[in-house]
Parts: structure tokens; C-alpha cells; sequence
């Protein structure tokens, strides 16, 4: 169903079947999706067209630079853009005091699409 209104998200996945997956659901629903195969990655594109993306979706345990790190320097860059985490092991590497504090949520995988697609409406809408 198409529920998205062409909003622009950075998808951070280093998992290539995942990443595909996801963008495909995103696209789906009428995303705009860029990727990223790393937190490295997703900085750099976010420091591209900073204004121009709605939402990050980031994972949180990523090589090169994980969805933390990746946060972080994306936040210097634009702090009120909205992040959404996926994690398989979110007490490892998201500590609830971090995400507490910057008002963060985490998708826990595996997830359905519906599950996905309503994470998404959830942080465009700010709710």
C-alpha cells in the first residue's frame, strides 16, 4: 500500500539481502530510499544533501562505523533529523540512558514489513 508521500530515508544496512529487502518495502510504500552499506557510508551521503532527507534508519552494529558513531555525526550535522535504529542486540550496543536521552527508538530484527512500515510513519510523524 502506498502510505509514504515520496519523504526521503537513508537506509544504513550492511546486511546487502536486508538492505535490498528493506528498500524494496520502503519503495513499496512510496520512499524515497537511499543506501548505505555502512555507517561510514550513510554519514557521508547524509553530508551530501543534509536538508533534502526525512528520516535515517540506521543499524546499530555496522563495520567501518556502527549506527552509534553514525548518530553521532550525523546529529553534528543536523540535529533534529529523525533516526530510527534496527537492532538485533540493542542492550549490547544502544544503551536505554542513549537513546533515552536523545528521544531514539529501536526496531528490534527480525521485523515484518508492516512492523517496519509503521516504525517509519511513527518517526516522520514525530509521535
Amino acid at each position: 500500500p502506498q502510505i509514504g508521500g515520496g519523504e526521503t530515508i537513508l537506509v544504513a544496512e550492511d546486511d546487502a539481502t536486508v538492505r535490498e529487502l528493506v528498500v524494496r518495502i520502503l519503495r513499496g510504500a512510496g520512499y524515497r530510499v537511499i543506501e548505505a552499506e555502512d555507517g561510514q557510508r550513510a554519514v557521508e551521503l547524509f553530508a551530501e544533501q543534509p536538508d533534502a532527507i526525512d528520516l535515517v534508519l540506521l543499524d546499530a552494529v555496522m563495520p567501518a562505523l556502527g549506527g552509534k558513531d553514525a548518530y553521532e555525526l550525523i546529529a553534528k550535522q543536523r540535529p533534529d533529523v529523525e533516526v530510527l535504529f534496527a537492532s538485533g542486540y540493542s542492550a549490547d550496543t544502544l544503551p536505554q540512558s542513549f537513546l533515552d536521552a536523545h528521544g531514539l527508538r529501536v526496531l528490534s530484527k527480525p521485523y515484518r514489513s508492516d512492523a517496519l512500515l509503521e516504525a517509519v510513519r511513527q518517526a516522520l510523524r514525530g509521535d
